[in-house]
Formats: C-alpha cells, sequence, structure tokens
C-alpha cells in the first residue's frame, strides 16, 4: 500500500480563491479604462517608439482597418 500512497495525485484544493474573489478575478478591464492607459502610453511617434505590448494592443484594435495599422506600424 505504502507504494500506491507516495505515487498517488494529492487532490486537496491548497490554492482555492474565496467566494468573493471570483468576479474581480474573472472581470475583463473596461474599455474606458484600457483606452485611457493607452492614449497615456501611445507615444504619437509611431510603433517603433513605442513599448512592444502598447504595439501589440494599438494594432489588435487597428487590425480591421488595415490600412490605418499599416500607418501605425510603418511610420
Amino acid at each position: 500500500m505504502r507504494e500506491y500512497l507516495h505515487g498517488a495525485v494529492d487532490m486537496v484544493p491548497r490554492n482555492m480563491l474565496a467566494y468573493f474573489q471570483y468576479y474581480p478575478s474573472v472581470e475583463g478591464e473596461n474599455e474606458h479604462t484600457l483606452h485611457k492607459h493607452l492614449t497615456t502610453l501611445v507615444s504619437g511617434h509611431g510603433a517603433t517608439r513605442d513599448h512592444p505590448r502598447v504595439r501589440k494592443a494599438v494594432f489588435e484594435s487597428l487590425k480591421h482597418h488595415p490600412k490605418l495599422a499599416r500607418m501605425y506600424l510603418n511610420s
């Protein structure tokens, strides 16, 4: 029995969220707040001077407008 006891996976939950923590952990960021943060982080000089995360966020928002996305990436 000892060989099975040490080889078994511990199924006791140890890092569970409390009930009041579920909603904030799965709630996304508000679009208005995201836009406000992005406008302060974008340099205004194109993608070459922006942080890679800011560059990706701007590109993801402009990917439905290819001309604008190309202008942002190439400037």
